[in-house]
């Protein structure tokens, strides 16, 4: 060092012992003096690390473990934890981990000298694949922390289940799916409009104010089941969505949909869960009007406000279920092709080209969107 206030850093100090032929195990310090012990960003610290690596050729797995302690001259800890791991069960089951987890991303972020460390994100990945007769399925989950942030991103679980086509004779064919996903954002740490709580005693002092630790969950719910039936195609899917946001928020509320009975009020904590069905059917034409002008009549099962599920409940509407109104929309596409031989020139004796135009035509009678429902979406009859 070239004047006293320099920190001094030692690192990488330590043992390695290659304990078989399918794994091995190294333990090392490091440590980093501080710069003149009066710096509060850089106070100096020392770290222990211990990693294993294990790889097993005849049983397709392979993958490594490493745990890291670090602490500051100032008392604050840093614990690391890091899971690498691949394994192949079968032809079509495998697992793979990429596991990521630090519990101070500030000293993450602070004591590292690898840029990419201080302004990457930290992610996780989990994904097992298997195929269980005519179905594939996944199960997956992701977690991202943030340097210097204490929101964590977290998808956990993600279960994914599709079917190759089921068929009965020819007549009825039926491919079944499945997907629940449940996300969650902890610990946010974007500004809120509220981002305190008074807390009073029996008399409505004020004793203390505490900070909120915001958290938002939100679970989904997808159910795919497409059918054919002597060339009738019916493709219906259910989608289920509930989301929880555990802190306050101000919220614009008209009672019976009505504009003049504005209201804003401040919630503790929302909710809301939305329920959705539109069935759509195609259905079969001549072969000489599919094969010549691709035409595709349909009929569906369609909300009146397209933008809104059917159902929902929430705050609004005191954790009971309203739902909307729903209407037949008929619709005809047609996508034909033409071809056609253009005279060419030079050494070219002709330009071959296609022209494939897209003519569609949708029909749906008026319907309306009553008070009940309109008041649960925070809307009034004269603005909607």
């Amino acid at each position: 060092r070239n004047n006293p206030s320099s920190p001094r850093h030692i690192e990488n100090i330590g043992y390695y012992w290659a304990m078989s032929d399918y794994t091995d195990l190294g333990m090392w310090a490091d440590w980093r003096s501080g710069a003149g012990g009066t710096n509060e960003f850089d106070p100096g610290w020392w770290q222990l690390t211990a990693e294993s690596k294990y790889r097993w050729n005849s049983r397709f797995l392979g993958g490594r473990f490493a745990f890291s302690y670090m602490k500051e001259n100032s008392g604050n800890t840093n614990h690391r934890l890091s899971w690498d791991h691949q394994q192949q069960f079968g032809r079509n089951r495998r697992f793979t981990a990429n596991a990521n987890y630090t519990s101070s991303t500030t000293l993450q972020r602070r004591n590292t000298f690898d840029v990419a460390q201080a302004m990457g994100t930290i992610r996780s990945n989990l994904n097992y694949q298997d195929k269980i007769g005519p179905a594939s399925l996944q199960v997956g989950a992701t977690q991202t922390q943030f340097p210097g942030r204490s929101q964590i991103e977290r998808t956990l679980p993600e279960i994914s289940v599709n079917s190759s086509p089921l068929s009965v004779g020819k007549a009825f064919t039926w491919t079944p799916s499945f997907k629940f996903t449940e996300r969650a954002s902890l610990k946010i740490d974007q500004a809120l409009p509220i981002p305190t709580r008074l807390i009073t005693d029996a008399t409505g002092a004020v004793i203390r104010i505490d900070s909120l630790r915001p958290d938002r969950r939100e679970r989904t719910i997808v159910v795919g089941t497409p059918v054919s039936l002597f060339g009738y195609q019916l493709d219906n899917s259910f989608t289920i969505r509930d989301e929880v946001k555990d802190y306050p928020e101000e919220l614009l509320l008209y009672p019976d949909a009505d504009s003049s009975r504005k209201e804003l009020r401040v919630y503790s904590r929302t909710y809301q869960t939305a329920i959705d069905w539109n069935p759509t059917f195609t259905l079969p034409v001549p072969g000489f009007l599919q094969s010549r002008f691709k035409l595709a009549p349909s009929v569906s099962l369609q909300n009146v406000d397209g933008g809104k599920p059917y159902w929902i409940r929430n705050q609004f509407t005191g954790g009971k279920y309203v739902s909307q109104s729903k209407r037949l929309t008929y619709g005809l596409t047609t996508t034909p092709t033409i071809f056609g031989l253009l005279p060419g020139f030079g050494p070219f004796l002709r330009f071959r080209h296609t022209l494939s135009p897209t003519i569609s035509y949708q029909y749906a009678p008026a319907k309306t969107v009553g008070n009940e429902f309109l008041e649960a979406v925070s809307q009034s009859r004269q603005i909607y």
